[in-house]
């Protein structure tokens, strides 16, 4: 009888609670874990968009390829926040004339002739 009680409720009680931290400390490191990634994921793709550049000339944007004038239109939305470009989704802007003509028509550093030095750390002081 004693031997059961020492198992019984107490016992399984105790196991319980310990299994239930060891648990919700593995939830917390995954959580943890999946913040990290985010944030290093978030960070890398800024770190791409400033190593590809803010380009003004029209001409330049006008002969872009599709994934080029994705890259300016990201560099729109994250650093200048158009709020009307931010309003518009890249998936509806599927074709190259429509993201062409998005980026013409952004009243910002492309039409305007903003200037960018060419001291990288000064860009990327101002797109930051």
């Amino acid at each position: 009888m004693r031997q059961v009680h020492a198992i019984g409720a107490s016992g399984e009680n105790a196991q319980f609670h310990q299994d239930l931290i060891e648990d919700r400390q593995k939830q917390a490191l995954a959580t943890h874990k999946k913040q990290k990634d985010a944030e290093r994921k978030k960070q890398q793709e800024i770190d791409q968009l400033i190593a590809v550049g803010l380009i003004v000339d029209c001409t330049a944007v006008k002969h872009m390829t599709a994934p080029q004038l994705n890259n300016q239109l990201k560099i729109h939305k994250q650093f200048f926040k158009d709020n009307v470009l931010a309003k518009v989704k890249q998936k509806d802007m599927k074709t190259k004339p429509l993201k062409l003509q998005a980026l013409l028509v952004f009243p910002g550093p492309v039409r305007s002739g903003y200037g960018v030095s060419s001291n990288p750390n000064q860009d990327q002081d101002r797109l930051a």
